[in-house]
């Protein structure tokens, strides 16, 4: 026996509507307006169907199988389109369309899948396709003009994704083939296009983007448990990439002009945290182990600055800040429980430390104009401190392969060098100049309880020491 709930059609003109509903399902068609076209067509049972449409020349399709279903489409305007189609058991299609010339497909099979799609303005495009899934959910919503909006769930179970824009021509692209996943897209301004892909186990993903022209923000992740978190205004571009476990990616880029941050994760339990203001440039990796990165990076108004962080081993740190234009800050590291520090402010200064030993730590500080430091450790408990002041042209540089070696280098003034190599152990060596045009060389290979010291301060002054 077949049970209909009645049918109400109110057709001002031309417009067409085609029911075909099984036992115990129910299908409803409220049309008003012109050219309208509305059909039904639902085989299995207990299925559910509701299409209401205002306006002229919209097109609504609902296909249901397999039973307990439901499908609910409200269109208010001209030239709207909704295609829902569910293969599925115990689902649920919602959509809701305010405006003109907007375009909805809806696609589900598995069981217990909802997607639920609000469209208010003109020319926005929705996608929704969750295959062969289960308790996993999509939910879109638009606002403005030209916006376009895809999530896909392919053999997803428990997962979530959430789509929500205003503004005009956003894009925005999330999929997810895992388990347990969560995408979060929320875009508002003009020109911003968000990607997310997901196919690991309990991923989180979350990009914010606010009032721009054209950023660019994207999220892959494998494996389990990585949390992905950019946060973007302005001009910017961010690339999020982890295929490891419970691993944890921050971008922070506001007011940008064209900030970029890269960050690249395949270890486990890695973190980084980026924060960029105006005009920078960050590019991360690790491989390694409880690794952490942090990178502040401002300013940028005569050049970007660069920051590099390349780590592989166990619990390493590595933590940039620069300020001004035409910075460059890169820190390698390999070993296991090493530090590094680069702290940069002024113009056009470049620092580099390299560990790949145990327990070593690097402390780079400079502020003025064209320093360059360069600080490189291995084996274990090396410790290297570079402070290049307001002078012009500094140049420090310090190379340890020992054990418990120490240097310590402070300049302050203009043309200074400083050239420090140590290799054996417990080394020590520090140089500290200030005035003008000072040079000090120390080198330290073999032996035992070395300890070299140069103080200079005045004018012109060269000491070497070699042992």
């Amino acid at each position: 026996m077949f049970k209909f709930k009645p049918l109400v059609v109110a057709m001002l003109a031309v417009g067409a509507m085609h029911v075909h509903a099984t036992e115990n399902s129910e299908a409803t068609i409220n049309q008003y307006g012109v050219q309208q076209e509305a059909t039904i067509d639902q085989t299995g049972s207990r299925q559910d169907a509701i299409a209401k449409q205002e306006g002229e020349e919209n097109t609504a399709t609902i296909t249901q199988t397999i039973s307990r279903n439901a499908a609910d489409t409200y269109q208010n305007g001209n030239r709207n389109s909704v295609d829902a189609t569910q293969n599925v058991v115990r689902s649920t299609v919602t959509t809701v369309t305010i405006g003109n010339d907007n375009d909805i497909v809806a696609t589900q099979s598995g069981e217990d899948n909802s997607a639920t799609i609000y469209q208010f303005g003109n020319e926005n495009i929705a996608t929704s396709d969750q295959f062969r899934s289960g308790f996993s959910s999509v939910n879109i919503k638009q606002d403005g003009t030209g916006n376009n909006a895809t999530a896909d769930q392919f053999k997803a179970k428990r997962s979530e994704a959430y789509i929500d824009q205003n503004g005009l021509e956003n894009r925005a692209f999330t999929e997810q083939s895992g388990n347990d996943n969560v995408a979060n897209i929320d875009q508002n301004g003009l020109f911003n296009e968000a990607m997310s892909l997901q196919s690991g186990v309990g991923g989180y993903v979350s990009v914010e983007q606010n009032g721009a022209v054209f950023s660019f923000a994207s999220a892959d992740q494998a494996g389990e448990s990585n949390e992905a978190i950019i946060d973007q205004s302005g001009r910017n571009t961010a690339y999020s990439y982890q295929t490891g476990v419970e691993e944890k990616v921050e971008i922070i880029q506001v007011l940008g002009t064209d900030n970029f941050a890269k960050a690249i994760q395949s270890g486990t339990r890695n973190q980084v945290k980026i924060n960029q203001f105006l005009n920078n440039n960050a590019v991360t990796n690790q491989t390694g182990i409880d690794g952490k990165v942090a990178v502040n990076q401002s300013g940028g108004f005569l050049g970007a600055n660069y920051a590099t962080v390349d780590q592989a081993g166990i619990e390493n740190v590595s933590n940039i800040e620069q300020s001004g234009s035409r910075n460059d800050a890169n820190s390698y590291q390999s070993g296991q429980n090493d530090k590094s520090f680069i702290t940069q402010q002024g113009t056009a200064n470049v620092a580099t430390s390299s560990q790949h030993g145990l327990d070593g730590t690097s402390v780079i500080w400079q502020s003025g104009t064209s320093h360059m430091a360069y600080a490189e450790q291995e084996l274990s408990n090396n410790y290297v401190k570079i402070s290049q002041y307001d002078g012009r042209g500094s140049n420090a540089s310090s190379v340890q392969t020992g054990d418990s070696g120490i240097v310590v280098i402070d300049q302050d003034g203009s043309s200074h060098t400083a050239m420090l190599s140590q290799s054996g152990l417990r080394n020590l060596a520090d140089v500290q100049q200030a005035g003008y045009s000072h040079t000090a060389t120390i080198t330290q290979f073999g032996g035992f309880d070395n300890v070299a010291l140069v103080q200079q301060a005045g004018i012109a002054n060269t000491a070497t020491i070699n042992q």
